[in-house]
């Protein structure tokens, strides 16, 4: 007998909502993103689900504000509504769905190395170890994210990184990747090393504070099938993720060598000027 609770998902796994952003250049971002690189699937966008993970700095909160329809736009016609769950809404326009967003946390540990919490619970201050960080996350059930970034997985902290796949049972445990890895550098071994291990390897835009970074939202992400129920959309996500990680299909678009450097040189430059 069919499923027809199966649904294709398209998660954009790691998002940043920030104040110098336009909100309703970012909706309309993911929205054209999402359409625009998932235009050869089989199956087809119409009868898809599209998520992200708003995974916001410890300042933020902007899901809050559009939870409570608060967040002001322009486009009077979006607004969000609630599910049967805590911590993800699904966000409308004239009556059409646009996509769900699921509440996260960005948390930067003791070792400066970033993890991303994907749940409803309170917020966990930066500056905590690693391990202690992912065990709060474990007691509560939450999706966490080891994000790779440029240059953070070197060395001691690569080293911290590898023990923690190695040794950490963690149903939940995800590795990050995101748009700025270039997109003719090779699979990090540590990607390799935690598919081996049944670590699921998932992806997202990771916008950046930066003029003009609102319009990457939603344009790399991961495709998963599953059961999907519209009450509790995380925890939809929660057990396909949990049960058949081999299901996973990146999508979606890295930076070149070109958009890399430009986008190195604008961190260094907004580093210099404050």
């Amino acid at each position: 007998m069919r499923n027809n609770n199966r649904k294709n998902i398209f998660i954009d796994g790691h998002v940043h909502l920030y104040d110098n952003f336009d909100p309703d250049s970012f909706f309309e971002a993911i929205n054209r993103n999402f359409r625009k690189f998932t235009k050869t699937e089989k199956n087809g966008f119409p009868d898809s689900i599209r998520v992200i993970f708003l995974t916001e700095a410890k300042d933020n909160d902007f899901f809050t504000r559009i939870t409570d329809n608060s967040l002001t736009l322009k486009n009077i016609d979006i607004h969000s509504e609630k599910t049967g769950e805590e911590g993800s809404i699904l966000l409308k326009q004239n009556g059409n769905e646009l996509f769900y967003i699921i509440r996260g946390r960005q948390i930067i540990t003791k070792e400066n190395i970033e993890i991303l919490s994907v749940g409803p619970g309170t917020i966990i201050k930066d500056g905590l170890p690693a391990v202690e960080v992912l065990e709060k996350l474990r007691e509560r059930e939450e999706l966490a994210i080891l994000a790779w970034g440029v240059g953070k997985w070197l060395f001691g902290r690569g080293k911290l990184v590898r023990k923690i796949i190695n040794t950490l049972d963690y149903p939940l445990l995800l590795i990050g990747d995101n748009s700025a890895r270039p997109s003719i550098w090779l699979k990090p071994m540590i990607y390799r090393k935690g598919e081996k291990l049944g670590i699921p390897i998932i992806n997202g835009s990771d916008p950046l504070p930066l003029n003009g970074e609102a319009e990457k939202a939603g344009s790399y992400f991961f495709k998963i099938n599953g059961s999907f129920d519209s009450k509790k959309p995380l925890e939809s996500i929660k057990k396909i993720l949990s049960s058949d990680f081999r299901n996973i299909k990146l999508l979606g678009k890295r930076d070149s060598i070109f958009g890399f450097l430009k986008r190195q040189i604008k961190i260094q430059l907004k580093k210099h000027t404050k």
